[in-house]
């Protein structure tokens, strides 16, 4: 291949790698993938039983685990009682094959943390959202299962107001929003 022709396929290669580059980022306005996972109660959560509930998702692995209970606890009570919303953490399962899961869901189960706990044992979720297992990922989805909003870093004050605010008004849209009846003038 002389240098020209070489030259011409890097330059169709890299104006069309945005089409393939990305495939997992975050899609906020999407809606959430499908998926099936369990807690750490072996309860099997599914999105489409999750439907008509805002779901929040808390996730980071171990090392941000102060700061996922940070998020937790301040989140489960602010909206402690809220029927129409779900707060979980989804713990991204690097277990070693020789460890019995059953000691595994004992763990689960000591741990304090104040919201239902989530096991991501082939980290699918983890996956399919992109989430990053350094910082604690935090994921507001809508009773429609659309991705409303994204949200990363340590909890502090305002991280909390502006995530309140976006759980608020997840909450408040479909609950004031009533279906068009073209017989009502």
């Amino acid at each position: 291949m002389t240098a020209g022709r070489r030259l011409v396929f890097f330059l169709f290669v890299i104006s069309i790698g945005h089409l393939f580059a990305d495939q997992t980022s975050i899609k906020i306005g999407y809606p959430m993938p499908d998926f099936t996972i369990e807690d750490s109660n072996r309860e099997i959560h599914k999105l489409e039983n999750m439907r008509g509930k805002v779901i929040l998702f808390i996730m980071g692995a171990r090392g941000v685990w102060e700061d996922i209970l940070s998020w937790a606890s301040a989140l489960n009570d602010h909206f402690i009682g809220n029927e129409d919303l779900e707060i979980f953490y989804v713990a991204p399962m690097h277990v070693p094959f020789f460890i019995n899961r059953e000691f595994v869901y004992k763990k689960a189960k000591e741990e304090s943390c104040p919201v239902k706990v989530l096991l991501d044992w082939e980290q699918s979720l983890y996956k399919s959202l992109n989430a990053k297992e350094d910082i604690t990922n935090i994921f507001v989805i809508n009773r429609e299962g659309i991705i409303t909003h994204y949200q990363e870093g340590k909890y502090s004050d305002s991280n909390f107001e502006l995530l309140k605010g976006k759980v608020n008004t997840s909450l408040y849209i479909v609950k004031t929003m009533t279906p068009h009846n073209p017989n009502q003038s």
